[in-house]
């Protein structure tokens, strides 16, 4: 039997690209995201994935590992927000959520994933 790669899906909302992935053969093992009511969703929708409410610069890869029950995930998913680069968003140099691009990368870095997908 072969072992199924491993994922954590941090700005994970509900559980979209949870689901692709799972789809794809993946087990979702984590989800992060700082709004609760998204990460409820994604509990109903992936029940044996643990779940992390907190805003990511408040995180370390070393810490999603543990929560996730891992000493390594495969890959690590994440769709940040895009308002503030969208033409239809704000595209404002001002919008604080622009760092989380940067916070992404950092913990990607930290996790070491084989593969790593941002949205």
């Amino acid at each position: 039997m072969t072992k199924q790669p491993t994922l954590i899906d941090i700005f994970s909302g509900a559980g979209g690209l949870s689901l692709g992935f799972e789809s794809a053969g993946f087990v979702p093992k984590l989800a992060v995201d700082s709004d609760s009511r998204a990460i409820a969703a994604h509990a109903i929708n992936f029940p044996t994935a643990a779940t992390v409410v907190a805003g990511v610069a408040e995180l370390t890869g070393t810490g999603l590992l543990k929560e996730a029950g891992l000493s390594e995930s495969e890959v690590v998913v994440g769709g940040p927000p895009c308002g503030p680069f969208s033409l239809a968003g704000t595209q404002s140099k001002d919008d604080a959520r622009r760092e989380l691009v940067a916070e992404f990368g950092r913990l990607v870095r930290e996790i070491e994933p084989s593969y790593f997908v941002m949205e």
